[in-house]
């Protein structure tokens, strides 16, 4: 209510203020028409002085600036004449001093240049056709490599297979159960009876079926020796025998059957009686039907033997299956002989292939070392080349720049001659010239001294005249504005009295609002919130108080300093 008091008592002093500032207005813009009416005819009196002063202003420049002119005419020609002398006298000296290139030694180095491009091309069509042979034979190289690689490989398989089937065959001859016993006799290293004998493709598994452990049999030069091991015998089947000097008989004949004995061979003619009594009236059959067939015209004692390893008798028949270490012995003896002799006959294949491999790496060696030499033939002449090809170069255009030079001397001299005439006749005609403007200069002067005189008495009436204009407009805004702004704080106020009058009448409803709804709030707990909140504050203002406290004390040594 106080504001709203005072807003209207404000209302009434700006409405007050602004009847005063419209008086004020009106007065100022009468004053002001007054002034402007004046400020066109001084304005007309210095425009003309001003104009007649500016003319005469711009002659004279304009005579001073032909002058100057002129003047610069004279003197660059008078600087270019002298330009152009001194020019001529250092082109006829240059032309002088030029000196034509050697004709012999240019010539020289064209016929030496001619001679090395022949060699060139010669060194180049070798080195072309060595290139083109170097491919061909790093590539028989890479093949005879890849052969001998090969070959290596098939040798060594052949090599293991060998050593494979040695270590069995040795295993077997030492025995399993019977090494100590052989060992500690001297035995380990005897002769067996596999050894020495050798059988026709086909018949091993009926060989093996009829001497079944004998054909490990260890061969004695006597057999009285083995009585010394009657006492303490072997831990296993062993079986001895002593070599024959003489051959038992030859095996017998039987009606359609044939003797197993023709399709052993011996190696050692002394196994011949053993083997022959071991084979004694044993006989071979086509197949196990046949030995069924047959078997009922064997005499006593007599055996059949089938391919399979199958047994017939007069009155028995025994199948045949692998049921000892000796199984395919016969056959891996066969086979150790047969790698024997490819091994030797590869061993020969690969040291045909590894001397062809080397042969081919020299051979490719040899070629990539005769590029190499050519190469570096043909680069030191292509370096030689160049430098006689840069002498050459030089000294051709050494000739061709004397030439081309003289030419231009002889015609910059004849420019410099007509350059000279016409640049005379330009320096005679400036100086001419500026004697006339000199005396057009002068009597311009004067005219400018008394158009000077009115345009500065003008130019002061002008002055003071805008001075009085100014003066006019400046009281007549002040008025203006100050209208305007009563006008301003009267809209002001009246807003402000609204608002508050509005302001009024909202603060009051929300303050019915707020009792009521106060007079049903319970304020202990807001109370004792408050208290903490209180007590909280004052313990950070204190915890505040000391930090800054401790801050200053640790800040005020650093400020004496």
């Amino acid at each position: 209510r106080e504001q709203l008091s005072g807003a209207q008592a404000g209302l009434a002093e700006w409405r007050g203020e602004r009847a005063r500032a419209t008086e004020r207005l009106a007065a100022c813009e009468a004053a002001l028409k007054g002034e402007t009416d004046k400020l066109p005819v001084a304005e007309e009196a210095f425009k003309a002085t001003r104009n007649r002063y500016d003319e005469l202003q711009r002659a004279l420049a304009l005579a001073e600036q032909a002058a100057g002119v002129e003047r610069t005419k004279h003197a660059h020609a008078r600087q270019t004449l002298e330009q152009l002398a001194q020019r001529a006298q250092r082109l006829t000296e240059e032309r002088s001093g030029l000196q034509p290139a050697d004709a012999a030694r240019l010539t020289l180095l064209r016929n030496d240049i001619a001679a090395l491009e022949t060699e060139l091309q010669g060194l180049s069509g070798a080195l072309s056709a060595q290139e083109g042979q170097l491919p061909q034979a790093e590539q028989a190289m890479r093949e005879r490599d890849a052969a001998l690689e090969a070959a290596s490989q098939h040798r060594a398989g052949l090599e293991a297979r060998l050593q494979a089937l040695l270590q069995l065959q040795e295993q077997l001859a030492r025995g399993t159960h019977t090494e100590g016993w052989l060992e500690a006799r001297g035995l380990s290293r005897a002769s067996r009876l596999w050894q020495g004998i050798r059988i026709d493709a086909g018949w091993e598994d009926a060989l093996e079926a009829v001497l079944r452990e004998r054909l490990n049999a260890i061969a004695l030069e006597d057999l009285e020796q083995a009585g010394q091991w009657l006492g303490e015998p072997p831990p296993g089947k062993v079986t001895v025998f002593a070599y024959a000097r003489e051959a038992g008989p030859p095996p017998a004949a039987l009606a359609g059957c044939e003797p197993l004995r023709s399709h052993v061979n011996c190696s050692d003619a002394r196994l011949e009686a053993v083997l022959g009594d071991w084979l004694h009236q044993v006989y071979v059959v086509a197949d196990a039907a046949t030995g069924l067939a047959v078997r009922g015209q064997l005499p006593a004692g007599a055996v059949l033997v089938t391919r399979d390893g199958h047994v017939f008798t007069r009155h028995a028949m025994s199948f045949h299956a692998p049921d000892s270490e000796l199984h395919g012995v016969l056959t891996r003896q066969r086979e150790i002989e047969q790698l024997e002799g490819a091994i030797s006959t590869t061993r020969v294949e690969f040291d045909a292939l590894r001397a062809a491999a080397t042969a081919s790496e020299q051979e490719v060696e040899e070629r990539r070392a005769r590029l190499d030499g050519l190469r570096d033939a043909i680069s030191d002449r292509q370096r030689h080349h160049h430098s006689l090809q840069l002498e050459a170069t030089r000294l051709t255009g050494l000739d061709e720049q004397v030439r081309t030079r003289t030419q231009q001397l002889v015609a910059e001299l004849a420019e410099i001659d007509a350059q000279s005439a016409v640049t005379a006749a330009a320096e005679q005609a400036a100086a001419r010239r500026i004697a006339e403007l000199q005396s057009e200069a002068g009597e311009q002067r004067v005219q400018q001294t008394l158009a000077t005189d009115l345009y500065q008495r003008a130019e002061a009436v002008l002055e003071r005249q805008r001075s009085a204009l100014q003066q006019a407009r400046d009281e007549a805004q002040q008025a203006a504005f100050a209208s305007q702004l009563c006008d301003s704080k009267i809209q002001e106020i009246e807003t402000s009295i609204k608002a508050l009058s509005e302001s009024a009448l909202r603060f009051r409803s929300a303050l019915d609002s707020k009792e009521g709804e106060l007079a049903g709030y319970d304020v202990a707990p807001l109370q004792q919130r408050l208290q903490l909140a209180l007590a909280t504050r004052a313990q950070c203002e204190q915890a505040l108080a000391r930090a800054r406290c401790a801050r200053s004390h640790g800040e005020r040594p650093q400020d004496d300093r």
